[in-house]
């Protein structure tokens, strides 16, 4: 697998969200890539700690190209082959969206004053730490934010829907009836805020992530809070695991959310709910219209059993970010000059000319 460093330069310029286009760039790839920022050892200055930004791509190939985007769009020296220490860390963290990931953690009417990079730079100087983002693009993923909207509006949310509207409207035109009435359904001005915010969504490239936070306890709640939010949605820690694995993880390989495996576990918690009642209705033991106490035996059972695998088991949402909201944590900071972060050279790319003088040349002798 193949690293990208990206070193800011110390007199550049950069605006909130300044990786936003090499994020298309990745999404139009196809590819799974990783984002780690990284509170390390310097590899200017010994003895200097300093947060320092990597970039993971699958290929050479794409790393190469990626590479020369980034030169070419932003103030940055850029490194390849230069890859973040791997180390363990005490605890880890992973993160997801409080709400349904059709709403975004960015108000989409206004535009971001505040870098939140530059936050999460802070919160990464308290200690042994990194932040590391996995992401793909993911077309697939805009059908579960139209499904949302349709609900909020009441339109037919599946093609099963779509059939029987279909098909009702057919023997309403035989009867002879009046074509069926499509009820509008009124949103209070705060539902009408959030199916707004969804379909801008909906028109953004999207990206199935795993965005994890490493480090001591303390430091990963205050890399929690510096993530950014909205009045729609935000990014909350799922649990704090104490296992120490290393990181960042020696394989890239596609984030989590589309496994068959994950499908197939989700559905277990039809296995009691099925299987106790028939078997004990065929044994003689149960008897639904009874209701004695062994038949509410069963019932308990069941339902017990019922709830436990559908926790355990239960199918996480994927954690979808757009563009807009992803480069809000993978990019670079605004304030270098007052951040402790590993700062570039600036690549020479032209000879140096003195203009306004007359070249000198030396005339062959006589």
């Amino acid at each position: 697998m193949s690293w990208v460093e990206i070193r800011p330069l110390a007199s550049g310029k950069f605006d909130v969200g300044n990786l936003a286009g090499v994020l298309d760039y990745l999404y139009n790839a196809g590819k799974p890539f990783r984002f780690c920022a990284v509170n390390c050892p310097s590899s200017r200055v010994e003895g200097l700690r300093c947060i320092r930004f990597f970039l993971q791509l699958p290929s050479a190939e794409l790393a190469d190209r990626v590479a020369n985007v980034l030169s070419a769009s932003l103030d940055a020296e850029v490194i390849e082959g230069s890859n973040p220490p791997f180390a363990n860390y005490p605890c880890y963290a992973e993160f997801e969206l409080r709400n349904p990931y059709a709403l975004p953690i960015r108000h989409h009417q206004e535009k971001p004053q505040a870098n939140p990079v530059d936050v999460i730079v802070g919160a990464l100087t308290r200690g042994d730490s990194a932040l590391e983002v996995l992401a793909v693009g993911d077309s697939r993923a805009r059908g579960g934010i139209l499904r949302y909207v349709n609900r909020k509006l009441g339109k037919s949310a599946s093609f099963t829907d779509a059939l029987i509207d279909a098909f009702m409207g057919i023997l309403d035109a035989f009867s002879g009836g009046p074509p069926p009435k499509k009820e509008v359904k009124v949103l209070d001005p705060f539902m009408r805020e959030r199916v707004e915010a969804a379909s801008w969504k909906l028109n953004r490239n999207l990206f199935r992530c795993e965005l994890k936070a490493y480090g001591e306890r303390e430091t990963i709640e205050t890399i929690g809070e510096a993530l950014p939010f909205s009045a729609f949605n935000r990014l909350t820690v799922r649990r704090v695991s104490r296992e120490a694995p290393t990181s960042p993880s020696p394989e890239l390989r596609q984030p989590r959310g589309r496994e068959l495996k994950a499908t197939l576990l989700s559905l277990l918690w039809l296995i009691p709910l099925i299987l106790i009642p028939s078997l004990s209705f065929l044994l003689g033991m149960f008897d639904p219209l009874r209701l004695a106490n062994v038949d509410l035996t069963i019932i308990a059972l069941t339902a017990v059993l019922t709830a436990v695998l559908y926790a355990v088991f239960r199918r996480r949402p994927p954690l979808i970010l757009s563009t807009d909201e992803l480069s809000l944590i993978v990019g670079m900071p605004t304030a270098v000059g007052r951040l402790p972060v590993e700062t570039g050279t600036a690549r020479i790319t032209r000879k140096l000319f003195a203009f306004g003088r007359e070249p000198s040349v030396e005339l062959p002798s006589s």
